[in-house]
Formats: structure tokens, C-alpha cells, sequence
């Protein structure tokens, strides 16, 4: 499955965080809405639609497993390193991988896929992904070159 930017679901485990939120932007802005999961009252990692959540994209379709749903990225990340936590599965991807290289900019992307009001019009969310980009210091350069297709 591909994203709606047309690249694979997934990053390559070396992935810089700028390469993290640079994918996670397009993402967002590509897909136009959240991930909500089957029954549409709450996000996932893969929703309905074939859609992803912030955290979603970054998971390669190999890598994923409906176990994930329902725990935070935090929580996956802690399972990954310190075996099964809360039930959560342990994912040598999330620990090996951009997704536990950049855990704490990965569940601030997270939380605007889940929470933030940047889904009402570009600005918006350019406003919620430049606070992030500017919180890890990241170069928000991006996100002047895209908007949401429909508003």
C-alpha cells in the first residue's frame, strides 16, 4: 500500500528527524483527513480508507500489526526497548528504527494527526506543524508548498 503521496508506508531506519517530519507533513496534507479507525471514534495507525495517522505512514505495511492500535507511540517505543509493556507488542522496528531514533517529534506529530484543529484549513495546519518544527528544531521550509487539495 502506498500513501497518498504515492510514496510506500515506511522510512528507512536512518532517517533524520528532518526526514521524519518532512514525510509526516507531506503525509498529512496529501491525506486531507485523520485515520479514524473502523466505526470512526478514534485514529490508528491504519484507519479506514486505507488512511495512516502521523505515526501510521511511518510503519511499513511489513511492519504493522492491528496489535499497535489503541497504544501510543510512546508506549510501542517502550515495549520495543524493554520487552511486552501494558500489552503493548514489542516491535524491533520501533526500536531500531526513525520511529525510536525520534520518539518524543514522532508523538508530536502524532498528537496534531489526533488532536490539534489544523484539520479545518491549511493555515491551520501549517500552523500546528510549525510549532513542531520549531519545537525540535527542525527547518519548516516544507510546509509552503502544501495544502489541502479540497478547502
Amino acid at each position: 500500500m502506498t500513501t497518498p503521496t504515492g510514496e510506500p508506508y515506511g522510512i528507512h531506519p536512518d532517517a533524520t528527524a528532518q526526514e521524519v517530519f518532512d514525510k509526516v507533513a507531506r503525509h498529512l496534507f496529501a491525506q486531507g483527513k485523520r485515520a479514524m479507525r473502523p466505526g470512526g471514534k478514534s485514529c490508528g495507525y491504519r484507519g479506514a480508507e486505507k488512511t495512516a495517522c502521523a505515526a501510521g505512514c511511518l510503519v511499513a505495511d511489513a511492519d504493522y500489526t492491528p496489535r499497535m492500535e489503541n497504544e501510543p507511540v510512546d508506549v510501542l517505543v517502550i515495549a520495543a526497548r524493554h520487552g511486552a509493556y501494558s500489552g503493548a507488542p514489542s516491535l524491533p522496528f520501533i526500536r531500531d528504527g526513525a520511529i525510536g531514533g525520534h520518539s518524543k517529534l514522532v508523538t508530536a506529530l502524532q498528537n496534531v494527526h489526533d488532536w490539534s484543529d489544523g484539520w479545518t484549513d491549511t493555515d491551520a495546519m501549517r500552523r500546528e506543524l510549525r510549532l513542531v518544527a520549531l519545537a525540535y528544531r527542525l527547518d519548516p521550509a516544507i510546509l509552503g508548498g502544501l495544502s489541502f487539495a479540497d478547502r
